[in-house]
């Protein structure tokens, strides 16, 4: 078998849509019955498709390979004692649409209000999103639709072409991270205990596992906030308290991080801190979505940009298509000055209403 190097152990509840895929040699067939076929690809042959979950209690291991940026998820067939690799994985290597999530019509009315109306779209993994938009846009509403908090009253969420409400919550849990715009802390925890919230949807019968503090660790690293690591949350400042938050987002290393105004709250240098870091977890693989407010920040973060006004999609694309004075002073009734910096990082600036 071609050689595939091993890393940490990892335990994790194993389940949802999708299904497994038994290993082979290259060029044979899987042991016990096939029923289906895939042709051998990168660094393992996988072909049988089973629908059989691993036993939670078994390890699971993460294999790296030259072809593979992103971490993929391997266990072994609970009933065989064999080998299988994830869907998502197959997809991935073989350069697949994994994860993606689309909405298509979706429309919320709140109290009698008309929040979104009939907005569709495409997110890609990899890739930064930011959706701006004046107050009452509709940006946090659809937020929480697409992380499975609020459901719509008409259109539909699809994570990977599967139907967002018809994944298990744990699974959905494990796949989207959310940072609530008020994401306040109510009783005395310490910071800690706190970040490792994050890993709860990933935690089996047996509790947390090394690999668990390993990502809270990092996590915490990811947002400066290991030195008060044993202090309690609720008396830290309010940016030291938002970066925490995020970093127990951070922590359930899910394939989505769908985060409400992050860095509203965070001084000038943290604010540069959690822009690279969201970047770093868009480079590592993982759909970045960010409501924002700063223009500047969303031209120097975003590949992709949402403009909304009054619950439609305004416009969408790149920066460059996107955040022009038209776009703007439509959007949010201002007119702006567009320049870069003697880098050339863009800086937009309002200058009146228009």
């Amino acid at each position: 078998m071609v050689h595939c190097p091993w890393h940490w152990p990892v335990r994790r509840v194993i389940g949802g849509g999708g299904g497994y895929y038994r290993l082979c040699w290259i060029g044979r067939a899987a042991f016990g019955k096939a029923t289906g076929g895939t042709p051998a690809l990168g660094f393992a042959g996988a072909v049988g498709v089973g629908r059989r979950f691993a036993y939670r209690s078994r390890r699971l291991f993460r294999a790296h390979s030259p072809e593979h940026i992103r971490a993929e998820t391997w266990d072994c067939d609970g009933r065989t004692w064999r080998a299988v690799l994830h869907v998502s994985a197959i997809q991935n290597a073989q350069g697949g649409c994994v994860m993606d999530i689309r909405f298509d019509g979706l429309s919320l009315t709140l109290r009698g209000r008309s929040i979104l109306q009939k907005v569709s779209g495409h997110l890609q993994r990899g890739k930064v999103t930011a959706i701006l938009g004046a107050n009452g846009a509709g940006k946090s509403s659809l937020l929480s639709c697409l992380a499975g908090l609020r459901t719509p009253d008409s259109g539909m969420i699809f994570l990977n072409d599967q139907p967002l409400t018809s994944m298990p919550s744990q699974v959905r849990a494990r796949r989207i991270g959310l940072l609530p715009q008020q994401a306040d802390i109510h009783w005395e925890i310490n910071v800690r205990a706190l970040v490792a919230l994050g890993r709860l949807a990933h935690q089996g019968r047996w509790g947390k596992s090394a690999a668990d503090d390993a990502a809270i660790v990092k996590a915490m690293k990811q947002t400066d906030c290991l030195q008060f690591a044993d202090r309690k949350a609720l008396r830290l400042s309010g940016g030291e308290q938002a970066r925490v938050l995020l970093a127990r987002v951070l922590a359930g290393e899910p394939d989505w991080v769908l985060a409400d105004e992050p860095i509203a709250n965070l001084d000038p240098a943290h604010q540069m801190d959690a822009v690279s870091c969201l970047k770093n977890v868009a480079r590592g693989g993982a759909g970045v979505v960010l409501v924002l407010h700063d223009l500047t920040q969303a031209a120097r973060i975003a590949d992709h940009v949402i403009i909304m006004k009054a619950g439609r999609i305004q416009a969408a694309g790149t920066c460059a298509q996107v955040l022009t004075h038209d776009q703007l002073a439509e959007a949010f009734g201002v007119t702006v000055h567009i320049d870069s910096d003697a880098q050339g990082a863009p800086i937009i600036t309002p200058i009146r209403r228009a």
